[in-house]
């Protein structure tokens, strides 16, 4: 027999019992985990019920966690007490790509058609959203409000510090996230695999197609989306389409920062819906030119 999902009311129990984190160190990524395992006990109660992240989740598994700590660190959690995110205000983080800054995100961190999107709000802590695929287009990580789901052993998620690490084999981070909430920073690094010979490659010199720049040292004031890749992008005006731009500055502007741009160094632009967007074959297009 299949086991029951948790009731939605219980799982909103739980996480304000924990402090909308893990119970064992507060990150805010985490998994739903039975103190007594499910097999023995055969229902989900609130008190058996704890918030884990992947790290805590593992180690308790290989006995490095016992009962015993996990209660301790639920009386704590009692004594300092906690607010409900639903009753904080939304904060606004600056974004890091590579050496380009969003310095107010308020949606998508990236939207990649085919390998999937994350986005990250701030009520008083960060709540985490999004779904990675597989290149057959399956969902393999999901994430809703910072509880994470997995459907491939081979693929993995872990919050270690202030970084979200996303695996997909054994050794591979191809996307580490840095949340600083003392700063208010989100920063990216890492790389997205388009196809057998395109990656989109996020590094602290920049946003590349394989090795060819495509923007580095840019400023965007404000946008809805960090990095957009799509084959049938959204009817709206570009600051800086195309070509190659240094320098430049776009105020008051709504729409698309940064389009189908390389060579994008030092520009400057304002209020946009979208940071920066690129079709697949214009990538794909620049990676085979190399």
């Amino acid at each position: 027999m299949s086991r029951p999902p948790i009731p939605s009311d219980m799982k909103r129990l739980v996480r304000q019992k924990c402090g909308f984190g893990c119970v064992i160190c507060r990150v805010p990524l985490y998994d739903y985990e039975h103190v007594d395992p499910y097999r023995i006990v055969k229902e989900h109660t609130l008190e058996n019920l704890v918030l884990m992240c992947p790290n805590c989740h593992r180690k308790k598994g290989k006995g490095f966690i016992t009962k015993e700590r996990i209660n301790y660190c639920l009386k704590k959690l009692e004594r300092a007490g906690y607010t409900d995110p639903d009753d904080l205000q939304v904060e606004y983080y600056s974004l890091r790509i590579g050496s380009n800054v969003i310095h107010s995100v308020h949606g998508f961190i990236f939207d990649i058609e085919g390998y999937g999107r994350l986005a990250i709000i701030h009520k008083g802590m960060p709540l985490i959203n999004g779904h990675i695929c597989d290149s057959n287009g399956e969902k393999v990580i999901v994430i809703e409000d910072n509880n994470y789901s997995l459907s491939c052993e081979s693929w993995d998620v872990e919050y270690v510090g202030k970084r979200l690490r996303f695996r997909s084999a054994p050794g591979e981070i191809f996307c580490e996230i840095k949340i600083d909430v003392i700063k208010k920073e989100i920063e990216v690094n890492g790389f997205f695999r388009l196809d057998d010979d395109t990656k989109i490659n996020i590094t602290k010199g920049g946003i590349y197609a394989n090795k060819n720049l495509l923007a580095k040292d840019n400023m965007i004031m404000e946008s809805k989306a960090g990095i957009v890749v799509t084959s049938t992008p959204p009817n709206m005006s570009v600051a800086f389409p195309g070509g190659q731009t240094k320098g430049n500055m776009c105020h008051g502007y709504e729409g698309i920062a940064f389009g189908n741009t390389r060579n994008s160094t030092g520009n400057v632009a304002a209020r946009c819906n979208i940071g920066f967007l690129w079709t697949p074959n214009f990538l794909t297009h620049l990676a085979k030119a190399e």
